[in-house]
């Protein structure tokens, strides 16, 4: 809870001050809710590699289908 909280700070501060942009429908509320999967995510994947593999795939697919970058952003 400590990084999640550590993480989405300095997010948030960055933003304030200008140095984070936010494009596609992002902001400082869905990098909380990214941090805590990913966090969730981390802890599982050292408890349980394959589940977390498995649970990642769709993860992976619904924020891609909800932020819908394209190709040419993700390089």
């Amino acid at each position: 809870m400590i990084w999640i909280a550590y993480f989405t700070f300095l997010e948030f501060l960055f933003y304030k001050r200008g140095l984070f942009v936010y494009e596609n429908g992002w902001s400082v509320s869905w990098s909380l809710v990214f941090n805590i999967i990913m966090f969730v995510m981390l802890r599982l994947h050292f408890k349980n590699k394959l589940l977390a593999l498995i649970l990642s795939i769709p993860i992976i697919a619904i924020l891609l289908m909800f932020f819908h970058p394209s190709l040419e952003d993700m390089k």
